[in-house]
């Protein structure tokens, strides 16, 4: 199994709101490339988003925002 699933699922055990937060994340990052807090604060807790920054699942775009590591994944 590929290293995002396993972060997806772990995630998925902790909070199963984080898949929510995460399919949000996904649809900006589809539409814009680059996701920061301010496009996605309606749809999830700070704790979700700081959440999915410490997994690795978003990474930091070189001060432009975040990318989501494997978007395949």
């Amino acid at each position: 199994m590929p290293r995002t699933a396993e972060k997806v699922e772990s995630l998925a055990r902790e909070d199963g709101e984080l898949l929510d937060a995460l399919e949000a994340v996904l649809d900006v990052v589809e539409d814009e490339g680059t996701v920061e807090w301010g496009d996605v604060s309606d749809e999830m807790t700070s704790g979700q988003w700081g959440r999915l920054i410490e997994k690795g699942l978003l990474v930091d775009a070189d001060g432009s925002g975040f990318v989501v590591d494997d978007p395949e994944g």
